[in-house]
């Protein structure tokens, strides 16, 4: 005997299933973040890291470009931390 779902049969409207947290982080924004931890653990050391990540150096350089991953992102300390009180930035730059 054959069973077939109709039209009929289901609901007039159908909701996706609901999210207990929120927003899921994209599969892109996770490569990311754990390209530019393996590179910063590595201290930017590319073939290094690639090896870590299991993937090849030639995957790796394509990614970085992607991502627009660059050695200055890695080393920078993110914040304005390194300012004197005076407002100016000590060490280079």
């Amino acid at each position: 005997m054959k069973c077939s779902i109709l039209a009929q049969d289901l609901p007039f409207q159908i909701e996706p299933p609901k999210r207990a947290s929120s927003r899921p982080l994209a599969l892109a924004e996770i490569e990311r973040a754990a390209i530019i931890e393996a590179l910063a653990r590595n201290q930017g050391d590319r073939r290094n890291a690639a090896v870590q990540l299991g993937i090849s150096l030639r995957t790796l350089q394509y990614r970085l470009k992607d991502y627009g991953i660059t050695p200055n992102m890695l080393f920078e300390s993110g914040t304005d931390e390194d300012s004197d009180q005076k407002g100016t930035k000590t060490g280079p730059g």
